[in-house]
């Protein structure tokens, strides 16, 4: 990783169940420190706390923008090889198409209706497959340092209405 990537405790909470880092990542301050799921306590950050968290998340987003895009430039890359190639697999509108484990599968609509299935296999496209690990552990990393930063002495209890800026 590099300097883009969330640094700090590395004794962090584990992300409550069912929740998506890159989802949360997505998400404002207010909206993050307002869900029970992530703050039961429903504390808000002070200015500071709250400066320092929007900026980690800030820095993690961008980080996770880019890899995104690089990501969706390889896949892009990737298809149009592979079309070149004839490696892909056709299916009818009525058959259910092939899920591979380990492989990421990219479709599109073919002209006649059906789909045209494109299977990026780690050993052959293992730069995609990296980058989406990376940006898996970065949303993580980032989401656990909010759950940290929540538990932490960084908040303060706010006034009821008062929004976290």
């Amino acid at each position: 990783m590099d300097d883009a990537a969330p640094t700090g405790p590395t004794n962090l909470p584990e992300i409550p169940g069912g929740l998506n880092p890159e989802l949360v990542l997505g998400r404002d301050i207010a909206d993050l420190v307002s869900d029970h799921a992530l703050n039961p306590s429903g504390d808000r950050f002070d200015r500071i706390g709250a400066a320092r968290v929007s900026l980690a998340l800030a820095r993690a987003r961008e980080r996770v923008n880019v890899l995104d895009a690089e990501v969706r430039l390889a896949i892009a890359e990737a298809i149009e090889r592979m079309r070149a190639e004839g490696r892909y697999v056709e299916y009818r509108s009525d058959e259910r198409y092939q899920q591979v484990h380990g492989a990421l599968t990219v479709g599109e609509e073919t002209e006649w209706g059906g789909v045209r299935m494109f299977y990026l296999f780690p050993e052959e496209f293992p730069e995609i497959h990296e980058k989406r690990s990376e940006k898996a552990a970065i949303a993580e990393r980032a989401v656990r340092e909010l759950l940290s930063a929540l538990s932490g002495e960084s908040k303060q209890a706010a006034p009821a209405g008062e929004v976290p800026r």
